[in-house]
């Protein structure tokens, strides 16, 4: 994230396929000799692999079938952080939206000026929420600089394949 291109290698492990996903089976872990972030060096086939899951394969498993109190908990954390930056006149994207559930609790508080954005194409089709939701790869986001009081990446950035071009 910080640009530095010299880090030390952490561990490396293979993880068999259990149920024959498109996620990576050889992981190495790596930190940086700058800042620390400890991340995984993906290989090109993993890139391409990381795409496949989230266009293929994650949607069944965000179903419907995390229980209510789960995404309840997880909202109101992420609420106490979010809150304190924002108003309910503050224009928020939340990167790697999914199905809106975060968009739907901050409107539920009386936030107005909402907008989602995610890689799979199906989100739309099942938000029962009526949020502007963009679809596409995150790093081209399809926003103007400054279009936004406050970015939401809940769960987001361990997904993507090159998070300092999405920071930047």
């Amino acid at each position: 994230i910080c640009s530095n291109d010299k880090f030390t290698k952490l561990k490396s492990f293979t993880i068999p396929s259990f149920d024959h996903s498109y996620l990576y089976s050889f992981i190495q872990l790596v930190s940086c000799n700058n800042c620390e972030h400890i991340f995984n060096i993906l290989s090109k086939e993993n890139e391409k692999n990381i795409l496949k899951f989230f266009k293929k394969e994650h949607d069944h498993l965000d179903s419907g079938t995390t229980e209510n109190d789960v995404i309840k908990k997880r909202n109101d954390d992420c609420f106490k952080l979010v809150g304190k930056y924002s108003n309910q006149l503050s224009k928020i994207l939340d990167l790697g939206c999914g199905e809106g559930t975060f968009l739907k609790y901050l409107g539920d508080k009386g936030y107005k000026n909402l907008s989602g954005f995610d890689l799979t194409d199906s989100i739309r089709e099942k938000s029962k929420y009526v949020y502007k939701i963009n679809i596409g790869n995150a790093e081209n986001l399809p926003y103007y600089d400054n279009s936004f009081d406050l970015l939401v990446l809940d769960q987001f950035l361990e997904h993507v394949i090159n998070p300092k071009e999405i920071l930047e």
